[in-house]
């Protein structure tokens, strides 16, 4: 039964991951310039660069162990405290990419999604640490809303 769950939960993330690029931003952007229509066009090559470094980051938390989908109330101490570990270091590693990634742009819109993803990760991080050996604790800290609304308006702004 785990299984079929985990199968669904990642498949569902997936779903997920690939509607988010399809939308908008959520911030506030500049209008372009008459003569860009969007950042890579204003000759900001920096942002192509970011924007494949944060793409790489988001397939690296998908490649997570499957306790991570698995953990849920029902989940014994020790599933709970292994998801928790691949979660802190999951996230640690995403936070570390992202930072990377703002250093390779100038771009004000980029810079700002990327700092919101990054808020939003670090409260989850500290969730999942503060979650302990809880397994409904550590499945609530999979992922936030802050988390989901930065990922949108980085996502927006890199798949234009």
């Amino acid at each position: 039964m785990r299984t079929v769950m985990a199968t669904a939960a990642l498949a569902l993330a997936l779903l997920g991951t690939a509607a988010c690029g399809a939308g908008e931003p959520d911030v506030p952007t500049a209008a372009p310039s008459a003569a860009a229509s969007s950042p890579a066009e204003a000759g900001e090559g920096d942002v192509a660069a970011a924007c494949e470094t944060i793409k790489a980051a988001n397939r690296a938390m998908f490649e997570m162990p499957g306790i991570v989908l698995l953990v849920d109330a029902t989940s014994t101490p020790d599933e709970a405290a292994e998801a928790a570990a691949a979660l802190t270091k999951a996230f640690t590693e995403n936070i570390e990419t992202l930072t990377k990634a703002a250093g390779q742009t100038k771009d004000a819109e980029l810079l700002a999604a990327i700092d919101r993803l990054v808020t939003g990760r670090t409260a989850d991080l500290a969730e999942v640490k503060a979650a302990g050996r809880d397994g409904a604790k550590v499945a609530e800290a999979r992922g936030s809303d802050a988390s989901r609304d930065g990922e949108r308006a980085v996502l927006g702004i890199c798949n234009r």
